[in-house]
């Protein structure tokens, strides 16, 4: 069980399994994400006007997926291959979200340089990772799905990978019918 990974959750969860089905081939690992932020749910607290921004940003859902890494065909026909999972961490950003399990609830504290901060280490990042797969593609010809984190947040992504109108379709759903559901 890993918790209180934030928006890191799911991407923790399925790294992972995904090491998991690969050190013990022919087992198929159940992945499940749980976030459920109304138990945290309470008023603005310190005067702070960050707790009902929190609040009103995070939604509960649920997912689940089968991790494997030696399917059996043609039984099982994976819909996604999960070539590579890294993270990265960015220094000197230990306080820009912070939140804490108080007796009333959840205090958060978000800041708005969000977005300006994965502008600018996005492409960074992206460029890490497909080095050390030895990838060379143009980011607007790659299947896009992200983090749903605010429409800021997207739009961000979208203006420094110069990605074409639509290609974060499938995040900017997920943000519109469940809100950012946080892990």
């Amino acid at each position: 069980m890993l918790s209180f990974n934030g928006c890191a959750g799911g991407g923790r969860s399925l790294q992972f399994t995904k090491e998991l089905a690969e050190n013990n081939r022919g087992v198929r690992v159940l992945v499940a994400c749980c976030e459920i932020t109304l138990p945290g749910f309470y008023g603005p607290g310190d005067g702070f006007l960050d707790n009902i921004l929190g609040q009103a940003l995070y939604g509960d859902g649920a997912s689940a997926a089968i991790i494997v890494a030696d399917p059996v065909g043609p039984v099982e026909r994976p819909l996604f291959e999960m070539a590579f999972a890294s993270r990265t961490t960015i220094l000197g950003t230990e306080d820009v979200i912070f939140m804490e399990i108080k007796k009333g609830g959840m205090d958060y504290r978000i800041s708005n340089q969000m977005p300006r901060l994965i502008g600018c280490n996005v492409e960074h990042c992206l460029v890490d990772a497909f080095n050390a797969l030895g990838v060379c593609a143009k980011w607007k010809d790659l299947f896009w799905t992200t983090h749903p984190g605010g429409q800021a947040i997207l739009n961000r992504i979208e203006g420094v990978l110069g990605l074409d109108d639509g290609k974060l379709a499938a995040s900017r759903h997920v943000l519109s019918e469940f809100s950012n559901m946080s892990g």
